[in-house]
C-alpha cells in the first residue's frame, strides 16, 4: 500500500490491475470480445465486494449485492454460450 494510500484504495487498486490486465491479454485473444469480457464481468464481481467489505451504508450493502447477482448470472450464460459454441 502506497504512503497516504487508505484501506479502501489499497483493495479497489489490487482488484483493478488484474482485471485490465486479463482484458488486456483478451484483446490478442482470437475471439477477443468474449475473452475480454469475462474478465470485465468478474471484476465488477470483485469490485462489489471490495465496496461490502468496506463500507458500512446499507444502501450501498444492497447496490453491490445486485452488481453480484447481475453479473453472477451473466457470467454463467458466457460459459454457457461458450461451451455451447466449441464443444
Amino acid at each position: 500500500m502506497a504512503e497516504g494510500q487508505s484501506e479502501e484504495m489499497a483493495a479497489l487498486i489490487q482488484t483493478m490491475e488484474p482485471m485490465h490486465t486479463n482484458m488486456m491479454l483478451g484483446m490478442t485473444a482470437a475471439d477477443f470480445q468474449t475473452a475480454s469480457h469475462d474478465p470485465h464481468h468478474q471484476g465488477a464481481v470483485e469490485l462489489a465486494q471490495v465496496a461490502q467489505a468496506h463500507s458500512t451504508d446499507p444502501s450501498i450493502h444492497m447496490f453491490a449485492q445486485e452488481i453480484i447477482s447481475a453479473q453472477q448470472v451473466e457470467i454463467t450464460e458466457m460459459q454457457a454460450w461458450l461451451t455451447r459454441r466449441d464443444p
